[in-house]
């Protein structure tokens, strides 16, 4: 039986990716501690149904399973992660920790990330559009962000302190406060409260940053799914898919880092330095959010970057990008959750999808997808030099 169950909230844009992606691979190591995670890539199904009031039976059942995996576990720490419970109202975890895993009502300990906001702002927004979120621009999308409570964090995390007390902890996503400066190893360092332990190499970056010239594509692409009237669901898989596929693409000179510019920082700044200063003091006795907004707009652009894409390519390139996104919509078409369900096992080989497609129909509509993706993926990785000729 698990001892202790330690929950990740997140927050989303937090390195919850690479912290699932390393408890699923098993990529740590820890002689005096035992690590027993979630059997599941990431526990949003679980988390949903504290945001769903209407799905009882579906909340019941996943907290069963949970509680069973808990009870047949021998370990001393065990991992439920999924960045959907940073919008769980906290008594309501706590009260189903209570009902259905009640060994654990009084250990159960809560972790989170929180990441600068104008940091979140940039970083949200190449997320937003990789899954056809928004097609706006950073600036338009900054200011969007100002008129929604989210990234008022002190109240959110304060609820969070109220009902966990000392089990809850927030930690600062500035990598020169985290372990080894890097989310992962905090977060293995958290949760082991200091004993040593080592990690592996990551074979490749989960979820990693879109580049200015990969969100210039990904809008046209977004913007042709949207416009061939492909499921928001089906797009926002395909959006993450494709950015896996980039991610094996080699660096080039030409990818620009997304950044604000000094207005959007500026009013950054000044919605959220309140919140930010009312954070550090309760959670980390000094200026960190504070300095950080400081240093956004210390290092803003002077003006937007251009996000249109034929600054970046040329028609011809931008036509064969809407050719090849539009080629993927009739084999989506024709079994939609074939394809889907191949993806998620890609990325949780083992997982309850298991493989998903065995039929020769199901694995060209499957082959048919992934082929225009890399297509895509190699489209998107030739950006134009400022004489117009096209580089690799």
């Amino acid at each position: 039986m698990i001892k202790t169950l330690v929950f990740h909230i997140g927050d989303p844009k937090n390195g919850s990716s690479s912290i699932q992606r390393a408890l699923f691979d098993r990529r740590w190591r820890c002689d005096q501690v035992r690590i027993a995670p979630q059997q599941e890539l990431n526990a949003s199904g679980l988390a949903n149904t504290l945001l769903k009031d209407n799905r009882p039976e579906r909340r019941r059942k996943l907290f069963r399973q949970k509680r069973d995996w808990a009870r047949q576990e021998d370990a001393d720490i065990g991992v439920i992660s999924a960045e959907f419970f940073a919008k769980v109202r906290p008594r309501l975890l706590q009260r189903c920790v209570h009902e259905y895993l009640p060994e654990y009502a009084e250990g159960a300990r809560v972790l989170a990330y929180v990441r600068p906001h104008a940091a979140w702002v940039a970083s949200a927004y190449g997320t937003r559009v990789k899954t056809g979120g928004t097609l706006t621009t950073l600036s338009d999308f900054a200011a969007q962000i100002s008129q929604r409570p989210f990234l008022d964090y002190y109240p959110r995390f304060e609820r969070w302190k109220s009902v966990f007390g000392s089990r809850f902890t927030l930690r600062p996503f500035v990598p020169a406060k985290l372990h080894q400066g890097d989310v992962v190893a905090d977060f293995f360092h958290q949760i082991l409260e200091g004993a040593p332990f080592a990690l592996q190499e990551a074979p490749t970056s989960a979820n990693s940053s879109l580049s200015v010239e990969e969100i210039t594509a990904m809008r046209v692409i977004q913007e042709t799914w949207g416009r061939l009237e492909v499921p928001k669901p089906l797009r926002l898989a395909l959006g993450g898919a494709l950015g896996r596929t980039l991610e094996g693409l080699p660096e080039g000179c030409t990818r620009s880092k997304l950044r604000l510019d000094q207005a959007s920082a500026g009013a950054l700044r000044t919605r959220f330095i309140e919140d930010a200063r009312a954070l550090d003091n309760a959670f980390f006795g000094k200026p960190l959010m504070e300095a950080a907004l400081d240093g956004a707009v210390e290092s803003a652009l002077p003006e937007p970057q251009s996000l249109e894409a034929e600054a970046y390519f040329t028609a011809a390139q931008l036509v064969e990008m809407q050719e090849a996104a539009a080629a993927l919509v009739p084999p989506l078409r024709a079994d939609p959750q074939a394809w889907r369900n191949d993806y998620r096992f890609r990325k949780a080989p083992g997982s309850k999808y298991g493989k998903a497609a065995a039929g020769i129909r199901q694995r060209q509509h499957i082959d048919d997808v992934w082929a225009q993706l890399n297509r895509l993926a190699g489209l998107m990785g030739k950006v134009q030099s400022e004489d117009k000729k096209v580089i690799t």
